[in-house]
């Protein structure tokens, strides 16, 4: 009789490990699964999310005024572009002729931005060739 009941109690136990098992594997592992990466600054958590596609970081266009602080840059969400007006940011050419000339005639650049679930979001790699984030 104890033989039974020890068999028995070893069958119960197995069963709801592996019941526990399969409903594990089943939740998504670290919350999100819709594509997106937490984001940190000097070690704190921060709200937004970004994403990495095709090998890019794209982060939401709302770090630029709140992170990115630039005078520089602003933001035309009508043409889905980030708009960086060189004239405004510390540009070293090769020399002061060179720099001055930039300066003077280069105008503005243009970066699209990327719409991903009804909210834009900025290239991290080609807008760090222009500043520093």
């Amino acid at each position: 009789m104890k033989k039974r009941i020890i068999t028995g109690l070893i069958i119960l136990c197995l069963i709801f490990t592996g019941i526990g098992s399969g409903v594990m594997f089943l939740l998504p592992s670290f919350g999100s699964n819709d594509g997106s990466y937490a984001l940190t600054y000097n070690y704190k958590p921060m709200s937004q999310r970004g994403h990495y596609i095709n090998n890019t970081p794209y982060l939401p266009i709302s770090l630029i005024g709140t992170y990115a602080k630039n005078p520089g840059i602003s933001i035309d969400t009508s043409g889905k572009k980030l708009v960086i007006d060189l004239s405004k940011q510390n540009i070293m050419m090769a020399d002061d002729a060179t720099t001055n000339f930039v300066k003077t005639y280069a105008g503005d650049i243009y970066i699209p931005l990327r719409e991903i679930d009804k909210e834009l979001y900025f290239p991290l790699n080609t807008t760090n060739q222009f500043f520093k984030l």
